[in-house]
């Protein structure tokens, strides 16, 4: 009975250690993570190795360091996707390449692993000859765009290839409109289109949908284009149409016809079955026009899910703390989540570490520190807008002309008074249901759309007291 207690009083002791060692790890004190990585040396080498490649990553220009850590491995099992991961920083190319010729599996993983150590000026480890028929070995087993970047930097002359990359390729390289040209016709993101368009100068499109939004990009709002847009929809209101459309209303930056773009993503919000774009749409209207209720609705429709929460909370959290609205259910919530996150994080790098991932571990601990960091979730503790930037993955949906519509709110563009919209950096002044019906540009039958903006601006009034 006594061997049996001390047993569990060491396994109890060693996990408290591990427990310590990740804490230490969390708060940065790469120090104290080197002594219990040594005093859990005997039952898992892994602690070690872990504290001393965070102590390399922090100075990767520290001899010391780097010898430490390269001696260490000797203590584990490499995989892949830790060399990977040193490779795309630039580090210890050479050193690890021992490592790399003893992969018996030539997997996805390897070939990235290779496309690193290349592009990192060790195209001599591939002993495939010069740097073109490194690259050229390497494009033939990974079809990565990094590749062919690097060849256009390095101004090397690249063999026919079926597939998207190379059509990039040789659009940069040639800069054909008559290719961009084609390129466009199965381009749908509005970003791409005008990306493609710009890089070659091109000024029309024969596809018409497409040719409206290099004419938004070129020329920025126009009566005519409006009606052009309109009448492309009209005939055919398919998803891109449909948003090439609201793009169009949105880039006028008038009250009016920002209530129609809200009518046209009302209408079409659930029309194409597994498409969320014109519903992600339509929860930013209602986030402009500050109708929070309708944000959190469209949200719950589309099946947000716990890990999305740290990225999506602006979409509502800016009109909760912008107009002093009150939802501490909410608020405090989204508060857990992110916190919650963060725990799981933590649990998830023991692991990490007790398998050898030591890759994963790292990728862990900069999730984390990007969640704790997060203005996001400083402006849900403290309920103040206190960001200065506007970018999000969602900013460019509609291109450059409405990329307004998207941005997280920012210190200077909270409104300075109460009234529709959530900023008045853009759109000053306000609409009446009258003014959206008597538009000038199509016409406005649905009851159902007229009950919800007369419901939308009760609702202002209400939060604008």
């Amino acid at each position: 009975m006594k061997q049996l207690d001390l047993l569990r009083r060491f396994v109890s002791g060693q996990k408290n250690l591990e427990k310590e060692f990740v804490e230490a790890l969390l708060r940065n004190d790469v120090a104290r993570s080197i002594e219990l990585g040594k005093m859990l040396f005997s039952r898992s080498p892994m602690f070690l190795v872990t504290s001393l490649l965070v102590s390399f990553l922090d100075s990767p220009t520290d001899e010391s360091k780097k010898n430490l850590f390269l001696k260490s491995l000797e203590n584990a099992t490499i995989k892949s996707n830790l060399i990977w991961m040193l490779y795309k920083r630039g580090l210890l190319v050479e050193d690890l390449h021992h490592y790399v010729q003893r992969i018996a599996f030539k997997d996805h993983m390897y070939y990235l692993v290779l496309k690193e150590a290349c592009i990192h000026g060790h195209h001599g480890l591939l002993e495939r000859g010069a740097i073109p028929e490194c690259v050229e070995f390497l494009l033939d087993n990974l079809d990565d765009w990094d590749l062919y970047r690097y060849a256009l930097d390095n101004g090397i002359d690249l063999r026919r290839r079926e597939s998207l990359n190379h059509e990039y390729y040789l659009l940069h390289k040639l800069k054909e409109r008559g290719r961009a040209i084609e390129l466009l016709k199965s381009r749908l993101c509005f970003k791409e289109i005008e990306y493609i368009a710009e890089m070659v100068g091109l000024e029309s499109h024969p596809q018409e949908a497409t040719d409206c939004v290099v004419q938004l990009m070129r020329n920025g709002f126009g009566e005519d284009l409006l009606r052009r847009a309109y009448g492309v929809y009209a005939k055919d209101p398919s998803v891109f149409n449909i948003k090439m459309l609201i793009a169009v209303l949105v880039s006028a930056r008038r009250a009016p016809l920002l209530g129609v773009a809200l009518y046209l993503a009302f209408k079409h919000r659930r029309d194409h079955q597994g498409n969320y774009e014109v519903l992600l749409i339509f929860a930013f209207l209602c986030r402009y026009f500050c109708f929070y209720p309708h944000v959190l609705e469209c949200l719950d429709s589309m099946g947000v899910k716990n890990a999305q929460v740290p990225n999506l909370s602006f979409i509502w959290s800016d009109i909760l703390i912008t107009k002093g609205i009150k939802d501490d259910t909410r608020r405090k919530g989204a508060i857990n989540n992110i916190r919650g996150c963060m725990d799981d994080l933590d649990n998830s790098i023991r692991h990490f570490i007790s398998g050898g991932n030591f890759a994963h571990v790292v990728d862990a601990l900069e999730l984390r520190r990007s969640l704790k960091e997060s203005v996001i979730l400083m402006e849900l503790e403290k309920s103040r807008i206190i960001g200065s930037n506007p970018n999000n993955s969602f900013r460019y949906l509609l291109g450059t002309w409405g990329s307004y519509l998207f941005e997280k709110m920012t210190v200077e563009k909270v409104p300075k008074g109460k009234g529709m919209f959530l900023t008045d950096f853009y759109v000053s002044g306000s609409c009446s249901l009258d003014e959206v019906l008597e538009n000038g540009l199509c016409t406005i039958e649905s009851e159902g759309f007229k009950a919800f903006f007369e419901e939308m601006v009760r609702y202002q009034e209400s939060i604008n007291k």
